[in-house]
């Protein structure tokens, strides 16, 4: 049954890895955003640090939307691993797997160990 179950979603390894590449993005931005306030944090009082400000509101912005975005695909990726299995269509496909099998001349047969 778990073989059947991971060979018709095929959907499940590219949103696992979608999944991985939001969380380096969302990491890299998050580091940023730490290495912003750092150099704000390190500026003269003369000089203005509302660039600075500005990029961290967007990045901030962009984190947000990262994680609305992974919070979605998790979800996805959980609905896609806990759906049932069809098991009439299984049987079927097991009884259409071996009648073709005794088709099979038996010189022509792969042998199993």
């Amino acid at each position: 049954m778990k073989i059947h179950a991971q060979s018709t979603n095929h959907e499940i390894p590219a949103l696992e890895g979608r999944l991985k590449s939001l969380t380096t993005d969302i990491d890299a931005k998050s580091r940023r955003i730490e290495n912003l306030v750092a150099r704000i944090s390190e500026l003269p009082q003369e000089i203005s640090a509302d660039p600075f400000y500005k990029q961290i509101g967007e990045l901030n912005s962009k984190v947000a939307e990262l994680k609305s975005t992974k919070a979605e695909l998790h979800s996805k990726s959980a609905n896609l691993k806990t759906q049932t299995i069809d098991q009439p269509e299984l049987v079927r496909k097991i009884e259409h797997t071996i009648l073709s099998l005794e088709k099979t001349p038996v010189d022509r047969r792969r042998p199993l160990y």
